[in-house]
């Protein structure tokens, strides 16, 4: 999971944004497991990040090490000995690299068919994920997952969808001034966690060129 938190205090602040993202190895195709991408205090995130981790364990939770370091590390540290949960973080420099080089890698992966998306999701409850999209095809999962121990006001059965559908807009309509792009900023970071978990040699290079992600965005059935 990465997390991009927009931690500016204005009324024009970004969505906070928290996706999670699984990667099979044996056809290196990525998977969109949970979107969370709200305009919401960062008490609530904080608490969110714990749900979210006490429902899938994930591996590591990426972050921008500018934005952790100065305000959010002690407040999560505060919440790990409330819950007793030590989240695996992990800091990532960016070195003032621009949303848009972070970005551009998605383009290639929608293209070709290796990123894929829930086509329905409930936060809180314990699904089978079951079905996948990408483009116009469809494949079957089948991992269950644990039912998350803390208590919020998103959890049960009459739980909302994910937010996927956000993600989606967002990612449609990327680089228009007027849309935030914090969910797709997140994905990039989750996909690059998940792929440090596979070696460089297995790593396949995309070239650059026109990309033609938006027309396959706009094929998505919500």
């Amino acid at each position: 999971m990465f997390i991009d938190p927009s931690v500016k205090e204005t009324k024009k602040a970004d969505y906070k944004a928290m996706i999670t993202v699984g990667l099979d190895k044996s056809t290196m195709n990525y998977y969109v497991i949970d979107s969370w991408i709200k305009k919401a205090s960062i008490e609530n995130m904080l608490k969110a990040t714990f749900r979210l981790y006490e429902k899938y364990h994930h591996n590591l939770i990426g972050f921008e090490s500018n934005g952790f370091q100065i305000l959010l590390k002690p407040l999560y540290e505060e919440l790990e000995k409330e819950y007793q949960i030590s989240l695996p973080f992990k800091t990532v420099e960016h070195y003032h690299q621009s949303k848009n080089i972070r970005i551009a890698p998605l383009s290639p992966l929608m293209e070709r068919g290796k990123l894929f998306f829930r086509k329905c999701g409930v936060i809180g409850a314990s699904p089978q994920f079951g079905e996948w999209s990408v483009e116009s095809g469809v494949s079957r999962g089948g991992t269950s997952t644990p039912h998350s121990t803390l208590q919020t006001p998103h959890s049960g059965s009459n739980a909302p969808l994910d937010d996927t559908k956000i993600l989606i807009e967002q990612l449609l309509y990327y680089p228009q001034a007027n849309v935030n792009d914090d969910g797709p900023d997140a994905l990039a970071g989750a996909v690059n966690l998940a792929n440090s978990f596979v070696s460089k040699n297995n790593v396949i290079s995309v070239g650059a060129g026109k990309r033609e992600s938006s027309k396959l965005l706009k094929n998505y059935k919500y």
